[in-house]
């Protein structure tokens, strides 16, 4: 990763756009988007650029640029499709430390701008770091495909409801329990079909069983990772990783599958390693116990099918004798193609996903 994914608060803050084209009106019609201050410097402007200047949507400044213009700038964008002119920009940019961004020229740029999926508040940002604009805007079309036109509205009743949940459940755990069945709710569709006093109703009951649920026991998840792959992780072992509070695991466990998981999720490590006691099976449980008993989502990550260990099952007796619900998610296996008739002795046979 070379650019670092951020969302920059330009509330009231100037932005200067540098070009008075097509280009440029790209750029301010997404900046207009935002409460920035935009002042675009050009000695000509588009029709749509003089229009915006008029309405008093934007500064207009009809001359060529000077260095003085980003004085206090928070952003700059170099559009005007001369490449020394742009490249002039760029370097007064960094003199002054401003990020800016250089249409097509990816060396000149200290930021990018990303393909964007307005449902605010809810923003979904796809970048290609620059390699492929066109591929990000396939990205950005499945995306608002799936997405309803008002999606947002969930993210702005969840921000009226937050100060609610936080006044009335104590600790980290217990919120975001509720949040995630919060999500999953019928108060989801309600508020999507606009319905929200009945949503605000069911709200409420929601809120009263994950009161009395507060104290209640966590769960653990034993769950097979497969061969390593994580393209070939089960749809449940993906959502449990999200879900996990904490995630024991061992040096099997290709460090890519945890690229799924949550990054606040707590990571507990019971493998072996040079010059430590090795952790037995009853020492992995009784960390499992302690954590559910605590009110923790536990998440055990074990390699390949675990279905295929006996022992696996018999694992999680104890942790049930003590009331913790339990369950096991079964892996993708692994086996070598043994019993394969080849004809020819050029071909060998090896170990495959089934």
């Amino acid at each position: 990763m070379r650019y670092f994914p951020v969302f920059i608060d330009l509330d009231d803050q100037k932005v200067v756009v540098i070009g008075g084209g097509e280009t440029a009106a790209q750029k301010v019609r997404l900046l207009l988007k935002t409460n920035a201050r935009v002042v675009v410097i050009a000695p000509q402007l588009t029709p749509e650029l003089r229009g915006f200047a008029a309405e008093g949507k934007i500064t207009a400044i009809l001359r060529k640029f000077k260095p003085a213009d980003l004085d206090s700038a928070r952003l700059v964008y170099a559009t005007t499709g001369n490449a020394t002119i742009d490249r002039a920009i760029s370097h007064a940019a960094h003199k002054l430390s401003i990020p800016v961004n250089v249409v097509d020229d990816p060396v000149a740029c200290s930021f990018i701008t990303p393909a964007i999926v307005d449902r605010s508040p809810v923003v979904i940002a796809v970048s290609t770091e620059g390699a492929a604009p066109v591929l990000a805007r396939e990205m950005k079309s499945k995306l608002e495909a799936m997405l309803p036109v008002n999606f947002g509205a969930l993210a702005t009743f969840a921000a009226r409801l937050r100060p609610i949940v936080a006044r009335h459940m104590e600790g980290t755990s217990a919120r975001r329990r509720f949040w995630q069945r919060f999500f999953k709710s019928r108060a989801r569709k309600l508020i999507l079909d606009g319905h929200e006093a009945a949503a605000w109703k069911i709200t409420g009951e929601e809120i009263d069983a994950s009161l009395e649920s507060a104290n209640a026991t966590g769960r653990v998840s034993l769950v097979g990772v497969g061969p390593g792959d994580p393209d070939l992780l089960t749809l449940k072992a993906q959502r449990l990783l999200q879900e996990a509070d904490v995630i024991v695991l061992d040096g099997l466990v290709n460090p890519d599958i945890l690229e799924y998981a949550r990054r606040d999720a707590r990571r507990l490590y019971v493998g072996k390693t040079p010059g430590h006691e090795y952790v037995k099976q009853s020492g992995i449980n009784a960390v499992m116990a302690r954590e559910a008993l605590a009110g923790s989502q536990v998440l055990r990550l074990q390699g390949g099918d675990n279905l295929h260990f006996a022992r696996d099952i018999e694992a999680l007796k104890p942790l049930a004798q003590l009331g913790i619900e339990t369950e096991i998610i079964p892996g993708v296996g692994s086996q070598p193609l043994g019993w394969l008739q080849v004809p020819s002795k050029k071909l060998h046979t090896q170990a495959v996903s089934t």
